[in-house]
């Protein structure tokens, strides 16, 4: 018995739902009969064309009939499709007057993207279109009835509906509040949740894994910006917090030529919630009202250039013309933006292109889509618009070694961290570094989420034949705080729990194991002050270095309670 499916029938146009493509032309019109699958439903008619994905037919009952091959059944000598010949252009008087779809067939969802107009506005309406290109599909674009929303329908190749997805142009805050209270499937943001805010999303999805709630999508870097013409290579955090809040107005009161100093920034939901969380949070601050408000970072970029008194903040990906200084840190650690240190989360004003969900999104497609978003496809994508990417870049020891002198001349060392310092050099020091950095959640053994991302990424990258033959080194490290042989200890355990989850990621005998060996130096060559959570977390990391020469550690089980120093003594004592 057949099963009995409802039909949806559409009162559209075939050229009105951009479907007339070029068919196939019949020199007869033989009667036909279309059954569709699964269902107690036919048509019987002259079948006018058939272009090898829609049948044409003309019915007595229904008209011209323009109906998807795949979920039709054809019965008729006119239904060989290799007997039609390819027209030259398309007969219009065979658009049709109905197209009929199983409604089991597809059921189209409907759901919402909340958040930052930085990444809403360009970034999420080009993973749409990303998504639906590759599931054969396409997308219509509509816009909403307020000026800060937009939706898209996005439609399958065989242009059914596959979901209505709209899209709320606000803060990050309100994005929270909306899929905590069901108003939205999805938040995105350019800064991570807040402990009361991810609490929220706990209620509403306590069973899921933190991996399940926050996935990072692309990564960007707020780059300090002045004027070519201007003198400046590099501001103090300090500083830059203070010109910013409006407490140095002046360019002489840094000591430098110039009159008042005018600030740019972007627009509340571009850029202040950024400038409040990176450059202000830390001092208590509030963005000086006298800052010139522009409606984009693209604009706040342009706007610095031409004036030689301006300064600004904006993406790293936007400088356009305008110069970037570096920031220096109250350590004396001065971080240049650059696509290395953003990608490895070094340049203190870096930051992380988020999506939030309260777990699983109750649609399919929603997860679908933020599935997607992290994608190499996605990747690819993302690399093409003004934020960057996740693929992996290299620095060579050269410039790697250039952090390790500085940290050396002005730190002050002990004992200890300079023989930890000197087993990094020996151990990197003709190598390469990965932009890969894991690091952990804070107040947390485990790895963070994008950490967890990046444990597939690198296992991906570990196979191709690049890396055939070349040792993979785990560099541990530790933030200052406590003993330096606790330090030590702690961070080649924290370089042995990489270990273990990256041969968990690859599989079984995907690659020698004995390639990849975890090795620890507690506090040396800090990227961050430790002045704070934010510096703190930044130096507890995991680096990933490649090198041509063998391994040299026995195995990190037997080596991961020893202080480094003793366990480089033991090694070179055979």
């Amino acid at each position: 018995m057949l099963k009995r499916t409802k039909i949806r029938m559409i009162g559209l146009s075939l050229l009105a739902l951009g479907l007339a493509s070029p068919i196939a032309g019949m020199a007869g019109t033989d009667t036909v009969v279309l059954r569709l699958k699964n269902a107690d439903f036919e048509v019987r008619g002259a079948l006018k064309s058939f272009d090898g994905d829609k049948y044409v037919v003309e019915s007595s009952s229904f008209g011209v009939l323009s109906l998807t091959a795949a979920q039709f059944d054809c019965e008729g000598a006119a239904c060989m499709a290799t007997a039609l010949a390819r027209p030259e252009r398309v007969d219009d008087s065979l658009a049709s007057t109905l197209d009929l779809v199983s409604a089991s067939a597809v059921e189209p969802e409907r759901f919402r993207i909340a958040g930052s107009d930085t990444i809403s506005r360009e970034l999420m309406p080009a993973i749409i279109r990303d998504y639906a290109a590759s599931i054969g599909g396409g997308v219509e674009q509509l816009v909403g009835a307020l000026p800060d929303q937009t939706e898209f329908k996005v439609f399958d190749g065989n242009r059914a509906l596959v979901a209505s997805v709209g899209i709320d142009r606000t803060s990050p805050s309100a994005a929270f509040r909306a899929v905590a209270r069901g108003r939205a499937d999805v938040a995105v943001s350019t800064r991570p949740i807040d402990p009361v805010e991810q609490a929220e999303l706990r209620r509403i999805a306590p069973l899921a894994r933190p991996d399940e709630h926050e996935h990072v999508i692309a990564l960007d870097g707020l780059a300090v910006i002045v004027s070519p013409d201007r003198p400046l290579a590099s501001l103090p955090a300090d500083k830059l917090a203070a010109i910013f809040s409006g407490k140095v107005r002046t360019w002489q009161e840094l000591g430098l030529s110039g009159g008042a100093i005018n600030i740019y920034v972007a627009g509340d939901a571009a850029g202040s919630d950024d400038i409040t969380g990176l450059v202000l949070k830390s001092s208590g601050a509030r963005l000086a009202p006298a800052a010139r408000r522009l409606a984009s970072e693209f604009e706040v970029s342009d706007a610095v250039t031409r004036d030689p008194d301006g300064i600004g903040l904006t993406s790293y990906a936007m400088l356009r013309n305008a110069k970037a200084a570096g920031i220096i840190g109250p350590c004396g650690i001065t971080q240049l933006p650059s696509e290395f240190a953003i990608k490895a989360e070094e340049y203190p004003l870096s930051r992380r292109l988020y999506l939030y969900t309260a777990g699983e999104p109750v649609a399919a497609t929603a997860g679908r889509l933020v599935r997607y978003a992290n994608s190499d496809a996605a990747q690819a994508m993302i690399r093409d618009t003004a934020f960057m990417d996740q693929t992996v870049v290299a620095s060579p020891a050269v410039a790697e070694g250039e952090r390790i002198k500085a940290w050396l001349a002005t730190a002050a060392p002990g004992q200890l961290e300079r023989a930890m310092t000197r087993n990094l050099t020996a151990e990197t020091g003709d190598g390469v570094r990965l932009s890969i950095t894991f690091r952990f959640r804070i107040g947390s053994s485990q790895l963070d989420a994008k950490a967890l991302q990046d444990l597939a990424r690198l296992a991906s990258l570990l196979k191709e034949p690049a890396y055939k033959g070349k040792t993979i080194v785990l560099a541990g490290f530790t933030d200052s705080v406590g003993t330096p042989a606790a330090n030590g200890r702690l961070s080649i355990k924290r370089a042995g729990q990489v270990r273990q989850a990256l041969l968990a990621a690859a599989g079984p005998g995907t690659f020698d194991a004995s390639r990849i060996v975890a090795e620890g130096f507690g506090p040396a060559a800090p990227v961050a002050c430790d002045d704070g959570a934010d510096g703190n977390n930044k130096n507890r990391r995991v680096e990933v270095w490649i090198r041509d020469r063998p391994a040299v550690v026995r195995s990190v089980e037997d080596e991961r309670d020893e202080p480094v120093v003793r366990r480089k003594k033991r090694k070179r004592s055979g």
